[in-house]
């Protein structure tokens, strides 16, 4: 049971939900302002320029096979 909570939660963080990572940071006086760059570690991959063809073909191939509402749903479920 926890093994396809994992698989699934695995699928859907990866590719689906996004995390922020911090693009800038300055100072304007006594604020700092942060900018965020928020993109999903797929994208993060497809955009890294060491990354082979392959691997990213694998990866697009596999995005395109995800439904992102049938995942939360096998997700939820499993939990339940």
């Amino acid at each position: 049971m926890m093994g396809r909570l994992y698989a699934a939660v695995r699928l859907y963080i990866n590719f689906v939900q996004p995390s922020f990572k911090l693009k800038e940071k300055r100072r304007e006086g006594a604020n700092v302002i942060k900018r965020n760059h928020p993109r999903t570690p797929y994208e993060r991959v497809l955009a890294h320029r060491k990354v082979t063809e392959a691997v990213k073909k694998r990866l697009r191939d596999q995005y395109r096979s995800l439904d992102p509402v049938a995942l939360l749903a096998q997700i939820r479920t499993t939990q339940e």
